[in-house]
């Protein structure tokens, strides 16, 4: 396929192939998006979007912008695998700000950062862009411009005032209804208009930002460097002083004494594992800005410092994985746990990136946080969280949180099958809207396939009243 040449330069109106793209995948979006769930539609409609924006651009997609897009595609597949809403709400805003950031040209930390929200940032004047552009496409002869507006002016009062009278009045309802056979459901229009127009609004913002791209933000000097090593070493020297002695004091915990210790600080170890663990995660982040203030701040000789500060960091963040592990082992996996568990994996991935940044210099280490971020979230979405939520809990046995369990997605129903009744009819009242083929899910699908074959037997409401 050939890419359309464009001149890349702030165009003001929108090009007639970026209207007609706009308005193409807002009307598809107002069929598909409101039928029901995330699903197949949503994935498709994704896909076509990115062929075409990929059809429009002006320059190759190569490099990181291409893996931005593809690892973008992937999460945006989630949404027809995965049954779980938060992890689909995860998926879909990384895939969105990984979408926008391939259409930028960004190569440093301000204009990555930028180029996540760029979409969002430009929406304030792609309304304007896309009409001045609107009024240069042909769509009619000059002679029917008033029928023509007058048409849209009724569709308008239409899409406004029948839903509310077909919704106020059954007999008026079912008296359209014989008049007009074939009419879809009309309590959804006005939701097919709003996201139509929505997603029309946000595929032109995209094509905004691939037509006409913004220079990237330069970050000048700093107006007063500190050049004396002795400013840094002393700060940084103590602080790694710290760090050493709390992770001395870690490894007797944990590796030996820690009967002694817990005793003597008056905690269980469960408590202990739960509460310094947002802590950790705390002094990991501080000291990654620690880090990034004086490699713009301070002299190169500070650099073999800092070399030791981020490998120290990264047992702390090694420590606080730890602990999060303990507290699992006691009370099982949840959402938060397995969560924060991602997180802190991350932040000890991005340590070890900092550190080859300074042994390798160059503009692919924002690049490369940013995609660890992605294909973490991309693991995580493969592993389904909610079956090894399921799996942990009914690993305790009569300690299975079934009301907990309760609250899983359509994911976990292969695992919760295999509690002994009552506690599975419990855990099992899910329910299911898959809509039209559009919220085609294969989460959902598995789920509704296993409990057609194993239906609910049993009544839970004896033994778990607060599940009635």
């Amino acid at each position: 396929m050939t890419a359309v040449t464009v001149p890349v330069v702030p165009a003001a109106a929108a090009p007639r192939p970026a209207v007609l793209v706009a308005l193409g995948l807002g009307a598809a979006s107002g069929f598909v998006i409101p039928n029901g769930p995330p699903g197949l539609g949503l994935v498709l409609l994704g896909y076509a979007a990115a062929a075409l924006l990929w059809w429009m651009s002006p320059l190759p997609v190569r490099g990181w912008r291409a893996v931005h897009a593809g690892t973008a595609l992937l999460l945006l597949t989630v949404t027809a695998v995965r049954a779980a809403d938060w992890l689909v709400a995860l998926d879909l805003a990384m895939a969105i700000g990984l979408g926008s950031l391939a259409l930028t040209r960004a190569v440093s930390w301000p204009g990555v950062l930028r180029g996540l929200v760029e979409v969002g940032l430009v929406l304030p004047r792609t309304a304007a862009w896309l009409m001045r552009g609107l009024r240069q496409v042909p769509l009619a002869r000059p002679v029917t411009g008033p029928v023509a507006r007058g048409a849209a002016l009724t569709a308008v009062l239409l899409v406004v005032f029948v839903p509310l009278l077909v919704s106020a009045d059954a007999a008026f309802s079912t008296l359209l209804g014989a008049l007009v056979p074939d009419l879809p459901d009309l309590g959804l229009l006005p939701a097919r208009v709003i996201v139509a127009c929505c997603a029309a609004i946000g595929t032109a913002a995209g094509m905004l930002v691939l037509l006409s791209p913004r220079p990237e933000p330069i970050v000048g000097a700093p107006a007063r460097r500190l050049h004396r090593a002795t400013e840094w070493l002393l700060p940084l020297g103590v602080l790694n002083a710290l760090l050493v002695s709390f992770l001395s004091v870690q490894a007797s915990v944990l590796f030996g004494g820690d009967d002694h210790v817990l005793r003597a600080a008056g905690v269980t170890y469960a408590s202990y594992a739960r509460e310094g663990f947002g802590q950790l995660v705390a002094v990991t982040a501080l000291v990654l800005g620690v880090v990034a203030a004086c490699v713009r701040w301070a002299p190169r000789a500070a650099r073999p410092v800092l070399a030791l500060l981020c490998g120290l960091a990264l047992v702390v963040d090694a420590s606080a994985l730890w602990r999060l592990h303990l507290y699992v082992d006691a009370y099982g996996l949840t959402r938060l746990r397995i969560t924060a568990t991602a997180l802190a994996a991350w932040l000890g991935v991005v340590l070890v990136a900092v550190i080859l940044a300074g042994v390798r210099p160059g503009r692919w280490l924002p690049h490369t946080v940013v995609a660890a971020a992605a294909v973490g979230l991309l693991g995580l979405s493969a592993a389904n969280p909610d079956a090894l939520i399921a799996r942990s809990a009914i690993s305790r046995g009569a300690d299975a949180d079934v009301g907990y369990l309760s609250t899983l997605s359509a994911d976990a129903v292969r695992e919760l099958d295999r509690l002994p009744e009552p506690a599975r009819s419990c855990a099992l009242r899910l329910s299911f809207h898959d809509g039209s083929w559009t919220s085609a899910n294969l989460g959902r699908l598995r789920a509704k396939r296993l409990l057609r074959a194993h239906p609910d037997t049993g009544d839970c409401g004896a033994y778990f009243p607060q599940l009635r």
